[in-house]
């Protein structure tokens, strides 16, 4: 019972730490980033759910000023409310991290 109940706790630390990592990073971007456009491709739920709502991998197209179209694909807590808004052919804002293209939050 206490080794489950110890896996139970560290699978939740990472997430945690997982989140806390996020929210650095969409502070950062929110000041630094580059602002483009993400069309949905494909959402892909990844069985994690973080405070009862689900966390998917999300394929994009991403658009910035100078640059060619490129697939990204990122990992997002979609809150269950949202998640019509979420579905493939959908446009969103995005931020860009000016230095890896390839981290890209949506706005």
């Amino acid at each position: 019972p206490f080794s489950v109940m110890n896996q139970s706790v560290a699978e939740a630390n990472a997430v945690m730490q997982q989140v806390q990592q996020e929210q650095a990073l969409m502070t950062r971007l929110m000041t630094v980033g580059i602002v483009g456009q993400g069309i949905i491709k494909q959402l892909r739920d990844t069985g994690v759910q973080v405070n009862m709502q689900p966390q998917f991998e999300i394929d994009l197209d991403v658009t910035v000023p100078g640059k060619d179209p490129y697939p990204v694909t990122i990992t997002r807590v979609v809150q269950m409310s949202a998640l019509p808004m979420y579905q493939p052919g959908a446009v969103f804002p995005v931020k860009v991290d000016p230095d890896d293209p390839n981290v890209v939050i949506i706005g």
